[in-house]
């Protein structure tokens, strides 16, 4: 049976693609989970995207993950129908998503061009956050929103780009399990490892060495509280900068995305903490709680790179920009 969270954050997708006014107008609706929010933000909120059924917030560590506490993994599903933007274009599979509809901006690659996992390629979807126990069990399928899923396309796509895509949709099926990928010798790789190759398949422990997957990882060092409401900032060069690596909502700092963020986005500021980006650099990381959000429900908490609220021009380059 679903949850009430469940049942919210349907209805937001249901209302993005309905489009009976202007995009734009469609996606400020996801902010309307935040009616009554305080502007502080000690109001008890639930997270409302993540799917984790949980307390109110009590403070404003509350869901601040450390990398201990993530343990995501994910499951090959191979693409199995093509969309109706991409049979309009002559072209099969489905297209990578900012948010759960098929009226959302699809997620562009570092070249720009779309994300896009052809039919008969595999997508890895995301599982929940770490499952209860010792040991970084595999977690449950992270459910399903508006019939879309969150993860990467895997080994044998080109792009890495996370975000969602449709599994089923109006009665249409496009993902199928592929419990055999990875067997055969014409599959890039045994495992999906994850986006950045440090997670683990769900399918079986035997990932976690050939991943290089280590249970735990960084705590909370260094977390202090900030108190501060915060506009994301546009980069001032349009897509694909706009959805670089300060637009992703992480469920920990240094971790694993499960969300975006866009341009003119309000988050709260509640804490930050020092950990890595780009390799070796250590950067500061932002806790926020989303206020109003183009593609994320407002309420919802996780962290993103400081960098979302800084002009371009004092930004950590990505390794693909850096000259």
């Amino acid at each position: 049976m679903p949850s009430r969270i469940d049942e919210l954050v349907e209805a937001a997708a249901r209302a993005l693609a309905g489009r009976r006014r202007t995009r734009r107008d469609e996606l400020e609706r996801w902010g309307a989970f935040g009616a009554g929010v305080a502007l502080l933000g000690f109001e008890p909120l639930a997270d409302v995207f993540t799917a984790e059924d949980r307390a109110p917030h009590r403070s404003w560590r509350s869901g601040a993950y450390g990398q201990d506490e993530v343990a995501v993994c994910y499951t090959p599903l191979q693409v199995v129908a093509t969309e109706p933007e991409l049979a309009r274009r002559g072209r099969t599979g489905v297209i990578v998503r900012k948010a759960p509809s098929f009226d959302a901006p699809p997620a562009p690659m570092n070249d720009g061009r779309m994300a896009r996992v052809s039919l008969g390629t595999h997508f890895a979807r995301q599982s929940a956050r770490r499952a209860p126990g010792p040991g970084c069990r595999a977690p449950a399928p992270r459910p399903a929103v508006n019939g879309f899923v969150w993860g990467y396309p895997a080994d044998d796509v080109r792009t890495n780009k996370s975000g969602w895509v449709p599994l089923e949709v109006d009665g249409v099926r496009y993902l199928a399990d592929d419990p055999g990928y990875g067997s055969s010798p014409d599959d890039p790789e045994r495992f999906v490892c994850g986006p950045n190759s440090k997670d683990f398949d769900c399918r079986s422990e035997a990932s976690k060495p050939y991943c290089g997957y280590v249970c735990g990882g960084g705590h909370l060092a260094g977390f202090r509280y900030t108190g501060k409401l915060r506009r994301v900032l546009p980069t001032g060069f349009g897509e694909p900068r706009d959805s670089g690596e300060e637009y992703y909502l992480r469920w920990a700092a240094s971790s694993t995305a499960f969300s975006y963020l866009a341009p003119d986005d309000v988050v709260f500021e509640l804490g930050t903490k020092p950990g890595l980006s780009y390799g070796p650099h250590s950067v500061p990381w932002s806790f926020v709680e989303v206020r109003s959000g183009s593609f994320t429900p407002a309420g919802t908490r996780g962290w993103c790179l400081r960098d979302a609220f800084l002009p371009a021009r004092k930004r950590l380059p990505a390794p693909h920009l850096q000259t």
